[in-house]
């Protein structure tokens, strides 16, 4: 089962479309910052770790959930600080 998320958050006046796409075969996470459909950033983040580290083998999916919504965190503080622009 793939996992994503796809949202637009307003940051001075810019819309910012944050895409994270999970990539299954590669068990990791890839992150898109779009501004006006432009890729503006784009980083892959693996979570291969945080699976190893899991204590609940039955549900994996539980993992990659959490590590989506970290990212989807750290990318949007990101864009809010000014780290991640045009």
């Amino acid at each position: 089962m793939s996992l994503g998320l796809n949202q637009n958050i307003d940051v001075n006046g810019e819309t910012y479309h944050i895409q994270i796409e999970d990539k299954e075969k590669i068990q990791s996470l890839e992150v898109r910052v779009y501004i006006e459909g432009r890729i503006i950033f784009q980083k892959h983040h693996s979570y291969q770790q945080a699976l190893a580290e899991n204590t609940d083998k039955e549900n994996p999916i539980a993992v990659v959930q959490e590590e989506l919504k970290k990212l989807f965190c750290l990318t949007k503080a990101a864009i809010e600080r000014g780290k991640i622009k045009k």
